[in-house]
């Protein structure tokens, strides 16, 4: 079960990232500097916001708890390449047909 980030941990994810996004995902094409890291600029009001200087927090491991090391921030084309790469890798559910019940 994934828990929620509190205020206090997103504002101290961000403030731990530099106000930069944390992206390190080599498949990302999103990146610019010589570490493979995005390094994108963020602003604290466009959390949410799908705009160049806007931001997310994702969780480092999908299915762990809302703290602070599970947190990562991304700018918002990392976000969405990091949101498609998931949906990409879930495994998808299997639903067979109910069995049939035959009168005995």
């Amino acid at each position: 079960m994934q828990h929620e980030f509190s205020h206090v941990v997103i504002r101290q994810a961000y403030d731990l990232s530099q106000h930069r996004c944390q992206c390190t995902d080599p498949s990302c094409s999103h990146h610019s500097d010589d570490e493979g890291r995005c390094r994108q600029i963020l602003r604290w009001p466009a959390q949410g916001e799908p705009v160049r200087d806007g931001w997310y927090v994702i969780h480092r491991d999908p299915t762990g708890p809302g703290t602070i090391g599970n947190c990562q921030v991304l700018c918002s084309q990392c976000y969405a390449h990091a949101m498609a790469t998931r949906r990409a890798t879930k495994p998808l559910v299997q639903r067979g047909r109910p069995a049939l019940v035959t009168a005995s």
